[in-house]
């Protein structure tokens, strides 16, 4: 089984852009196995986009004063995200009425990839004369007007599982996602999805 998707992020039409995805671009495909008792599975995901932040930045005037200035700076994103997973489907008919099919399914998965970020002020105002200095100081503090990433390497490593019952055109489903977030900063790495989707087909 496999399958491949573009989406195009239409941010000219809406008010605020940033609501939506940090991405303009996005493509993703996946391929499983399907012939043996283990399905293997892998799938990436490339997105790639720009969108706007703003930081009030304290600037220092000649006369010695500080003056907070909003700057607006145009971000560029690139992330690039391969999932590698292995996973096996439990089916069982007529569990709890006849004809019904209760499908039980857990996964391993290994997420790694690679992330950069570059940023410039679309606000060029120097009407100070040590103005050029005290935005690049401030922007090395700030870290904004610069290039950084994330270099490719493991994220996530997570396990998760996925419990269905479907009678008819009546389905319930439940799923629960379990992560460890190898490059996260906070003194929690784990994190944890639990989710419930019950639904009718016409």
């Amino acid at each position: 089984m496999y399958g491949i998707s573009y989406s195009y992020y239409a941010k000219s039409t809406v008010q605020d852009p940033s609501r939506i995805s940090p991405f303009n671009h996005n493509v993703y495909g996946y391929v499983q196995g399907r012939t043996t008792w283990l399905r293997p599975s892998l799938s990436i995901g490339y997105g790639d986009g720009n969108y706007t932040d703003s930081y009030i930045v304290p600037r220092r005037m000649p006369n010695g004063m500080v003056m907070n200035i909003l700057d607006t700076y145009k971000v560029h994103i690139r992330d690039l995200s391969i999932n590698t997973g292995i996973s096996h489907s439990f089916l069982k008919s007529s569990v709890l009425l006849k004809n019904d099919l209760l499908s039980f399914i857990p996964q391993i998965s290994i997420i790694s990839g690679v992330q950069s970020t570059s940023s410039e002020s679309i606000k060029s105002r120097e009407r100070f004369r040590n103005e050029l200095e005290d935005r690049k100081r401030m922007e090395q503090f700030y870290r904004v007007n610069q290039t950084s990433g994330s270099g490719f390497g493991i994220r996530t490593a997570a396990v998760s599982a996925n419990i269905s019952w479907f009678k008819d055109a009546i389905s319930v489903s439940t799923g629960y996602f379990l992560g460890y977030y190898f490059q996260s900063t906070s003194t929690n790495k784990f994190s944890n999805i639990f989710n419930v989707t019950a639904g009718v087909t016409f």
